[in-house]
C-alpha cells in the first residue's frame, strides 16, 4: 500500500547542482510524482503551490542501498556505501514515474541532480520492515483474473457505423481544418509539389486548372497538373475534355517519343488521378485505350511500379482485370531476360488486381473470402501511394461507404477486432470481420490527422492524436493494425524528427514508446526507413529507452542491415543459455530475413551463404537451432520449480519456436533430412505442443504468451503432418519415423506432469492420422499396411496407459484408418482382453490388500467402460465391434472367458449390464457360447443394482432372448441358478416385482429353465421368500401366466442348505484414495536380509579358501593330506616357499594355533554367479566329488591361473 513518504520543493545547491532528500527511516519507494509551477497538488491543502523550473529537464537520481534481512535471519545486514542510479525525463505538466523498489531493496537517502533550478515532487511507497518469515501453513487465496479495462467507446471504431467519426473530431481541434480527405490526398497520395506551398494564403485549397489549351497539352503538362488534386465542384464537362486532350496526346506521342517512356508517363497520370475525386478516374478510364499503350515490351519496372499503386482506386483496378493486361503480366513475371525487381513487380501487381473484387463481395456477402481480402489490404497498404487510394475510396466512394455502414454494430466475442494481419489468420464470422475493417479504416484516417497536424504543425492536436495512438499500440488488435501502419516511410520520418530535441519532450517519449513497441514485430526490421532511425537517430538521452533495450535494437538492426550474411551468422553462432530478449529478437530478425529472400529469389543465395564455410547445412541449422529454443522453453513447463520468467519472455519464446518451425515447414518437403533429426526433431515439436497447452494454466488466455502460444500450437501440428510425407531414405515414408517417435516419446515424460504430456501426445497423433474419409498425401501413406504393423508393439504399449475416453477414440480412429482390412483394432481388441484377464487372475487371490485389490477393480471397470464405449460409438464402429468381438474366433474364446471370470469374481457394473444390452440386441450375430455369460450378467444386474422396472424389465427380456438361443446341452445349470436364487431373493424386497413386464418376463426365465435343464433348482433363496415373491409376481399376471408361473416353480427344487458363493462387487466408476491410503499403496517393504547359516568347523580344506584361488595350496609339495594340524611356526615356513606365497592374500599370522578355532569358516556360494566350473583332483588317490564355482573375473584378477572360462579338470 503506497502512502505519502516526502512532499518537497528540491532547489540545486553549490556549484554540483546537487539535492538531497533524506528519509527518517528506510523506505520502498513506489513513485515519484513531479508537478508543473503553480499547481496545487493537495486538494485538501491550497495552500502548497509548486515550483518546478525549467519546464523540461533531465534528472539524474542516486539511492543509497538499504539491504533489507532476509526471513529468519538472526544478523542483519550492514549497510553500504552503494549507490543506485537511475534518470527521470521530465517534460513538463505533471508526469508520474514508477520506481518499482522491490522487497528486497530499500532506501534512507536520495541524491538528485541534474539541469533544474527547481523541481516540486511528492514521493510515495512505504516503510520497510524486515521481512517476516514465511508462513507454516499454506493458505490458498483466490487471484482474480487481470483482464484490460474496456476502451471507450468514442475511441473504439471497430463498433462505429462510421469509422472516420474518430479522426473528424480530431480534426475539428486544428482551426480552419480541410476536409478529411483532401488531408488524406495530401498526406498519402498527391503530396505538396513545392515547400513554399505552405506559405500561401490559400492553402491547402490549391487546385489546378483543367482547362489548358489543347495546342501546347503534352504528357508532361498532364503529369504536372495531376500532382494537384482538382476541386471538388469541378464540373464533370471539364474532366471529360481533359480526358479527351490527354487522349489525343499520347496517341500522336505513340509516333515520334519512346513507347516504354509513353507508358511510364500514363502509369504515372494514373497513379496521381486514382487518388481524386471519383468522377475524374473513371472519365479517363473510359477516355483511353490502354491496349495500345501496355504491352510486355513496353510496360518496365517503372511503369508496374506506378500501376502497382494506382490500383488501389477500386474503378483503375477492375479496368485493368482482364485477360489481355494480365495476360501481359504473366508474360513479364515469367520471363527471365527480366531483372528480378520487374518480375516481383509484375507478381505484385498481378495479386493486387484481384483484391477489390473480393474486398466489395465482403462487405455484404457473409460467406466472403475475409481471407484474401485481407491479405489484399495489407498488401495495398504498404506502401504510400496505393494505401492513400485505398484509404481515399474508402472514405469518399458513396458505394463502398453505404455497403459499409449497413453492417449492423455488433460486439464481437473479443471486444476488439481479430487478428487478421498475422500469417496464420483464425477462422472469424462476417461480423469480426466487418470490426476489424472499420478499425483499420478509423486508425488509418486518425494517421492521416496526425500526420497533416505535425506538418503544419498543430501541438495541441498531434498531442491528442499521439495519445490515442499510444492507447492503441497497447490493445490487441488496435496494436497489430497500428504498427502495420506505422511501418509506412513517412511516419518513421516523424518518428525520426521527434527525437532530434536535445530536452525531453511528450512527444519525444511517445515516439520513442512506438519504436520499441515497434520492434515487437521482427517484420519491422525489414523496412530500410526503420532500420535507419535506430541505427542513426537513436541517440542518448533517452527519455523512455533504457540502455540494454537501445542496445539490443541496434543488435538486431545491424543483423537486418547486413542482409543474408548477417542473418546467417547470426543462426550459426551458439544460442546464449538462457537466452535474453536480445537473443530472441536477433533470431527472429535473422529468420525474417531469410524467409523475405526465400519468398523473392528462392533458396538458392541462402544455401549458398551457409555453404561458404562448408560446416552446416541450412535446414540443419534451423533445426539445432529450435531444439536449444524448445529445449529453454520446456524449462518453464515443468513439475519442478522452473526458472523465473514474465508474461513476455515465454511470448518471445512461442514466437521464435513458430518462426522456426513455419520456415522448417516450408523446407522440409524439398530437403529431407536423415531419420535421427526426424526423430529429435519430433520430440521437440511434441514437448513445445506440450507447452503450448500448458501455457494456459498459468496465463490468461488474453496474455501475449497464451496468444503466441496458439500460433505455435497450430505449426506444430502442420510440421508433424508435414514429416510424415517426407522420405528420408527415398524408400519408406517418414510416417514410420514420426509415428513411432510420438508412441515412445509419450511414455517419457520426463520432467512434465505425466498425465498431461501423454494426453498432448496422443492429441497430436490424433492431429497426425487422417480422417478416414480424407484426402492428400497423408491419406494415400496406406497407414494400416505399410505404417501401422511395423509398431504393433508401440501402439499396445502406447494404447495401453491412454484413458478410457481416449483409448476408445484411438481405437476407433485405428479402425476408421484399416476398414477391417488388416485387422489392427481387432488385435487392439484381443490385447485389451487378455491384459484384463490377467488382471483378474490377479483378483482370484486371497492375499491381496483392500488397496491393492481396489486399485485392480478399478482398472476392470475401466476395460468394461471402454468395451462399452466402442459398443455405443457411431454405427459404422459399433457395427465393427459387435462383429468383431462377437464372431470372430480368437476374440470369441477371449471373450467368452473374460464373461465368465467377471461372473466368477461376482463383479457387476452398471456400465457391464449395458453392454450386455447391446450385445443382446445384436444376439443374431454373436457366437451362441457368448450367450448364456450375457444372460447371466443381466440376471445379476438385476438382482444387484438399483435399477428402475422399465430397465429391469429389458434386461429380463434381453435375458430371456438370449437364453432361448442355447441348446439344451449347453446350458450352465450352476449358473443359472444361483442367480435366478440371487434376482428371486432381491425381488421379495423390490416393488419392481409386481411389475407386469419385470412379472412376464420372469416367468419366461423360469419356465425356459425347467424345460432346458433335467433338474432345474435355485439356491440362495428360502421356501418362504420364495412363497412371497411368488404372490407379488402373481398379482400382475393374467391367469395364463400364473398357470406357468406355478407349474415352472413347482418343477424348480430350492437348496436351502447351499448359501451364495461371495457377496457381488459392485466396480466404481471413480478411484478414490486418502493421502495414507496412496502412501500404504505405494509403500514397498524392504525384503529382510537373512544370515546363512553356520558351517561346522569339521570341513574338507577347500572351505578354508577366501578369495585368492587354491591352486598353490594344492600344488604345494608340502600338503600331504587332506588334513593337517600346524604348529608354532610350521605354517609360517610353509608359507615362505614359492609356491606357498602364489596368489595368496592371507598375511602370515602369528596365533595359528588359534585361528581355526576363532576364525569363522567363509562359504564358497557367498561369491558371484559362475560362468564356469571347475572340477578339480586333490592328488594320488583323494579326489574331490563336486566343482567349485569362480566368478566372471576371476581370471582377470588372477591372471596366473591360466584357465580359461567353463574349463574343466579331468576327474
Amino acid at each position: 500500500m503506497s502512502t505519502l513518504l516526502q512532499w518537497c520543493t528540491l532547489e540545486s545547491q553549490g556549484p554540483s547542482g546537487l539535492a538531497a532528500v533524506r528519509f527518517p527511516d528506510a523506505v520502498h519507494i513506489h513513485t515519484i510524482n513531479i508537478f508543473p509551477t503553480d499547481s496545487r497538488p493537495f486538494q485538501n491543502n491550497k495552500d502548497i503551490v509548486a515550483r518546478t523550473e525549467p519546464e523540461a529537464f533531465f534528472l539524474e537520481l542516486y539511492f543509497n542501498y538499504y539491504p533489507i534481512a532476509a526471513p529468519g535471519s538472526k544478523e542483519k545486514p550492514k549497510p553500504t556505501n552503494a549507490l543506485i542510479p537511475t534518470t527521470l525525463a521530465y517534460a513538463g505538466g505533471q508526469m508520474s514515474f514508477s520506481v518499482g523498489m522491490g522487497k528486497e531493496t530499500a532506501t534512507r537517502l536520495m541524491i538528485v541532480g541534474g539541469s533544474f533550478e527547481a523541481v516540486s515532487m511528492a514521493i510515495y511507497g512505504e516503510y520497510a520492515k524486515e521481512t517476516s518469515p514465511l508462513a507454516d501453513t499454506y493458505v490458498p487465496k483466490n487471484i482474480m483474473p487481470s483482464e484490460p479495462p474496456p476502451i471507450a467507446k468514442a475511441l473504439d471504431p471497430s463498433m462505429a457505423r462510421d469509422p472516420t467519426q474518430l479522426a473528424r473530431q480530431l480534426l475539428n481541434l486544428i482551426p480552419n481544418a480541410p476536409p478529411l480527405s483532401l488531408i488524406i490526398r495530401l498526406m498519402f497520395c498527391l503530396k505538396v509539389p513545392n515547400d513554399d506551398d505552405w506559405d500561401m494564403p490559400d492553402f491547402p485549397y490549391l487546385y489546378p486548372s483543367l482547362d489548358q489549351d489543347p495546342a501546347t497539352f503534352d504528357l508532361e503538362q498532364a503529369k504536372t497538373l495531376t500532382k494537384r488534386p482538382i476541386a471538388e465542384d469541378t464540373k464533370p464537362q471539364q474532366m471529360q475534355q481533359f480526358a479527351d486532350m490527354l487522349a489525343t496526346v499520347i496517341s500522336n506521342s505513340r509516333e515520334d517519343q519512346d513507347p516504354s517512356y509513353v507508358a511510364k508517363l500514363v502509369a504515372k497520370i494514373l497513379k496521381k488521378v486514382s487518388s481524386q475525386m471519383p468522377d475524374f478516374p473513371r472519365i479517363i478510364l473510359q477516355s483511353m485505350d490502354f491496349s495500345s499503350i501496355f504491352d510486355a515490351q513496353t510496360i518496365g519496372y517503372k511503369a508496374l511500379d506506378k500501376l502497382a499503386d494506382a490500383v488501389g482506386n477500386p474503378d483503375i483496378c477492375r479496368h485493368f482485370h482482364v485477360d489481355w493486361f494480365l495476360g501481359i503480366l504473366d508474360s513479364i513475371s515469367k520471363d527471365l531476360n527480366n531483372d528480378r525487381d520487374t518480375r516481383l513487380a509484375a507478381k505484385q501487381l498481378i495479386t493486387r488486381l484481384g483484391g477489390w473484387s473480393i474486398l466489395e463481395d465482403t462487405l455484404s456477402n457473409t460467406q466472403g473470402d475475409f481471407v484474401h481480402a485481407v491479405d489484399f489490404i495489407a498488401d495495398v497498404s504498404s506502401q504510400e501511394a496505393s494505401f492513400g487510394a485505398w484509404l481515399v475510396a474508402m472514405v469518399t466512394h458513396e458505394d463502398l461507404v453505404t455497403k459499409l455502414s449497413e453492417n449492423p454494430v455488433i460486439p464481437t466475442p473479443t471486444q476488439y477486432p481479430p487478428f487478421l494481419l498475422k500469417r496464420n489468420k483464425p477462422s472469424v464470422s462476417h461480423d469480426e470481420y466487418i470490426a476489424f475493417l472499420r478499425a483499420f479504416v478509423g486508425v488509418a484516417c486518425v494517421l492521416a490527422v496526425y500526420a497533416w497536424a505535425d506538418s503544419l504543425p498543430d501541438k495541441h492536436c498531434r498531442e491528442r492524436a499521439l495519445g490515442i495512438i499510444r492507447l492503441w499500440q497497447g490493445i490487441d488488435g488496435y496494436r497489430e493494425i497500428l504498427n502495420h501502419l506505422l511501418l509506412l516511410p513517412q511516419m518513421i520520418f516523424r518518428l525520426e524528427c521527434m527525437l532530434d530535441e536535445d530536452l525531453p519532450t511528450k512527444v519525444g517519449i511517445d515516439a520513442e514508446q512506438i519504436l520499441v513497441g515497434l520492434a515487437q514485430n521482427p517484420q519491422s526490421f525489414l523496412r530500410g526507413r526503420y532500420i535507419k532511425c535506430i541505427l542513426t537517430k537513436l541517440q542518448p538521452p533517452h527519455t523512455f529507452i533504457t540502455h540494454d533495450e537501445r542496445m539490443s535494437l541496434r543488435y538486431s538492426a545491424y543483423i537486418a542491415d547486413d542482409g543474408l550474411m548477417g542473418a546467417v551468422e547470426e543462426l550459426t553462432q551458439p544460442v546464449e543459455h538462457p537466452p535474453t530478449l536480445k537473443v530472441l529478437r536477433g533470431i527472429r530478425v535473422a529468420l525474417a530475413v531469410i524467409e523475405r529472400e526465400f519468398n523473392e529469389d528462392g533458396e538458392y543465395n541462402i544455401l549458398k551463404e551457409f555453404w561458404k564455410d562448408g560446416s552446416r547445412s541450412f535446414l540443419g541449422c534451423l533445426v539445432d537451432v529450435f531444439l536449444e529454443i524448445s529445449n529453454e522453453l520446456g524449462k518453464h513447463f515443468t513439475v519442478s520449480p522452473p526458472p523465473v520468467a514474465t508474461n513476455g519472455s515465454i511470448a518471445w519464446l512461442f514466437a521464435t519456436c513458430d518462426d522456426l518451425l513455419r520456415l522448417i515447414d516450408r523446407l522440409a518437403p524439398e530437403y529431407p533430412f536423415p531419420g535421427p533429426a526426424i526423430r529429435s526433431l519430433i520430440t521437440s515439436v511434441a514437448n513445445t505442443f506440450f507447452c503450448s497447452d500448458a501455457v494456459d494454466m498459468i496465463y490468461s488466455q488474453s496474455s501475449p504468451a497464451c496468444i503466441a502460444a496458439q500460433e505455435t500450437r497450430q505449426v506444430c501440428i502442420d510440421v508433424t503432418r508435414t514429416l510424415a510425407t517426407v522420405s528420408p531414405d527415398g524408400r519408406k515414408p517418414g510416417a514410420i519415423i514420426v509415428l513411432r517417435t510420438l508412441l515412445e516419446h509419450g511414455l517419457r515424460c520426463e520432467d512434465r506432469d505425466p498425465a498431461h504430456h501423454l494426453l498432448q501426445v496422443f492429441g497430436l497423433i490424433d492431429y497426425l492420422l487422417p480422417m478416414s474419409d480424407a484426402d492428400g498425401d497423408l491419406a494415400s501413406l496406406n497407414w494400416t499396411q505399410k505404417i501401422m504393423p511395423s509398431m504393433l508393439k508401440e501402439i499396445w504399449a502406447f494404447c495401453r496407459i491412454l484413458d478410457t475416453e481416449n483409448k476408445a477414440h484411438f481405437v476407433r480412429r485405428i479402425v476408421g484408418l484399416d476398414e477391417t482390412n488388416v485387422g489392427i483394432g481387432e488385435w487392439v481388441l484381443q490385447e485389451e482382453l487378455k491384459e484384463v484377464l490377467e488382471v483378474m487372475h490377479i483378483l482370484l487371490r486371497d492375499d491381496l490388500n483392500d488397496g491393492f485389490r481396489y486399485v485392480k477393480q478399478y482398472q476392470v471397470a475401466n476395460s468394461i467402460r471402454l468395451l462399452l464405449d466402442l459398443a455405443s460409438s457411431t454405427s459404422a464402429i459399433a457395427s465393427w465391434f459387435v462383429r468383431s468381438i462377437g464372431s470372430e474366433d480368437g476374440l470369441v474364446q477371449t471373450f467368452g472367458i473374460h464373461l465368465r471370470t467377471l461372473l466368477e469374481l461376482g463383479f457387476i457394473s452398471n456400465s457391464l449390464v449395458r453392454l450386455a444390452e447391446l450385445l443382446a440386441a445384436q444376439d443374431a450375430v454373436i457366437e451362441k457360447e457368448l450367450h448364456q455369460p450375457l444372460a447371466l450378467i443381466l440376471l445379476k444386474g438385476c438382482a444387484n443394482l438399483e435399477l428402475s422396472s422399465s430397465s429391469m424389465a429389458s434386461s429380463l427380456q434381453d435375458a430371456h432372448k438370449l437364453f432361448s438361443g442355447i441348446s439344451q446341452g449347453d446350458v450352465n445349470t450352476n449358473g443359472v441358478k444361483r442367480e435366478l436364487g440371487a434376482l428371486l431373493s432381491h425381488l421379495q424386497t423390490s416393488p419392481h416385482a409386481s411389475e407386469l413386464d419385470v412379472a412376464e418376463a420372469l416367468v419366461e426365465i423360469l419356465f425356459w429353465f425347467t424345460v432346458s435343464s433335467d433338474s432345474p433348482s435355485v439356491n440362495g433363496i428360502s421356501s418362504e421368500a420364495l412363497a412371497q415373491v411368488t404372490e407379488k409376481l402373481k398379482q400382475p399376471l393374467s391367469s395364463e401366466r400364473k398357470d406357468m408361473l406355478e407349474g415352472a416353480l413347482a418343477s424348480i427344487l430350492i437348496d436351502e442348505d447351499i448359501e451364495l458363493l461371495s457377496v457381488p462387487t459392485i466396480l466404481s466408476d471413480s478411484l478414490e484414495f486418502s493421502v495414507h491410503a496412496l502412501e500404504d499403496l505405494l509403500h514397498t517393504e524392504p525384503p529382510v536380509p537373512s544370515t546363512p547359516p553356520r558351517k561346522p568347523l569339521s570341513q574338507d580344506v577347500l572351505s578354508l579358501v577366501t578369495v585368492s584361488p587354491p591352486t598353490a595350496l594344492i600344488r604345494s609339495p608340502a600338503a600331504t593330506g587332506l588334513t593337517k594340524t600346524y604348529l608354532n611356526n610350521d605354517f609360517r615356513q610353509l608359507r615362505q616357499t614359492p609356491s606357498a606365497r602364489q596368489n595368496t592374500s592371507r598375511l602370515p599370522s602369528m596365533h595359528v594355533d588359534d585361528f581355526e578355532s576363532v576364525s569363522p569358516t567363509m562359504s564358497m556360494d557367498a561369491l558371484p554367479s559362475t560362468t564356469g566350473m571347475i572340477g578339480i583332483t586333490m592328488g594320488p588317490g583323494s579326489p574331490v566329488a563336486g566343482t567349485i564355482p569362480f566368478a566372471a573375473s576371476t581370471s582377470d584378477v588372477f591372471p596366473g591361473l591360466g584357465l580359461a572360462p567353463g574349463f574343466q579338470t579331468p576327474m
